[in-house]
């Protein structure tokens, strides 16, 4: 019963998350470019990369679900900086 609570509880997140993920992407407007980054700029993507890191490993014994979305936010803004060419590691 539990893992079918857990069940319910990822697919609740996914259609919670999922529209307004699709919105964004149709109605996204690029700044100019090129745009300076600094360090600066990139340490506080890594703070919110921590942060949920953080997030994940908090809910990991509570909220499952929560915890998968927390880390899959993490590795989102780490993939980003990666692809940016702005960080460099190997997963």
């Amino acid at each position: 019963v539990s893992n079918h609570k857990v069940q319910g509880e990822v697919e609740r997140l996914v259609e919670k998350y999922s529209p307004s993920c699709r919105r964004v992407l149709e109605q996204i407007r690029l700044k100019e470019t090129p745009r300076s980054i600094n360090e600066e700029d990139i340490t506080k993507m890594m703070e919110h990369a921590t942060n949920y890191l953080n997030d994940a490993e908090y809910y990991r014994t509570e909220n499952l679900p929560v915890a998968l979305a927390s880390v899959s936010y993490a590795e989102g803004i780490l993939d980003a900086l990666k692809l940016m060419d702005l960080a460099e590691f190997e997963w």
